[in-house]
């Protein structure tokens, strides 16, 4: 459907053979709305699609929306995004808060980037971008036994190596930190394969390769987080 073509639904008089009844024009509003949310809802860029997951909202006060990206984009994109929602609930509020994040959002977990109506719009990163992911990949000086991707606030390239002290995890945070452990690897049949810290953890802290590839960190409590494979 082109614009001459919405136009014409959203302004019933404009069309030369349209004289339609108030039940039609009620019904040609309808498609119209479906349209223009259809639109707002379906892609970010070429590559990156999104889906509102939550919304709540205190009339007048402030509308929250949790939303989930199909992957990685930039602040332009972000801004189109937030834009878009907003304009889908025209009642007023004071400020509008977006939170974005990658798939699989876990529970409780802290949004890879935000866009607030604060009531101007500012638009934040906080995780890792697609080239910063890449440049601290590429800085392995080891036999790599496997890289992973943590993400969110405190995203990290991960990395499980041959040094000449053994096996050595190494976290590259995106400020240019970097966190060295070595482990030991064990096997549990019921886990499969396990790298404990070598030095010993009062918490039990140690990682395990799932059977999709990804690394997950675990303790006495359970799954902390799980890393994706690159």
């Amino acid at each position: 459907m082109g614009c001459e073509e919405l136009q014409c639904l959203w302004y019933p008089a404009r069309h030369p053979l349209a004289n339609w009844t108030a039940g039609e024009t009620m019904a040609r509003l309808l498609v119209f709305t479906t349209l223009v949310l259809a639109l707002a809802s379906r892609v970010a860029s070429a590559d990156v699609t999104y889906e509102v997951l939550n919304e709540s909202k205190l009339p007048r006060i402030e509308r929250s929306l949790d939303v989930r990206l199909s992957g990685r984009t930039d602040e332009t994109d972000l801004r189109d995004i937030a834009l878009k929602l907003k304009a889908l609930d025209s009642a007023y509020y004071k400020r509008t808060f977006i939170m974005y994040y990658l798939p699989p959002p876990a529970p409780g977990s802290i949004p890879w980037a935000t866009s607030h109506f604060n009531p101007k719009l500012e638009v934040k990163i906080f995780g890792m971008r697609r080239e910063q992911e890449a440049n601290l990949a590429s800085r392995a000086t080891s036999p790599v036994l496997g890289t992973w991707a943590s993400r969110g606030i405190m995203a990290a390239v991960v990395t499980i190596e041959r040094s000449s002290k053994g096996l050595l995890m190494r976290q590259r945070f995106k400020d240019g930190s970097e966190s060295r452990t070595l482990l030991k690897e064990t096997h549990e049949p019921k886990h499969g394969k396990q790298y404990h810290y070598k030095a010993g953890s009062s918490f039990g802290e140690h990682v395990r390769i799932n059977q999709a590839g990804d690394l997950e960190f675990w303790d006495h409590e359970g799954l902390i987080t799980t890393a994706k494979k690159r």
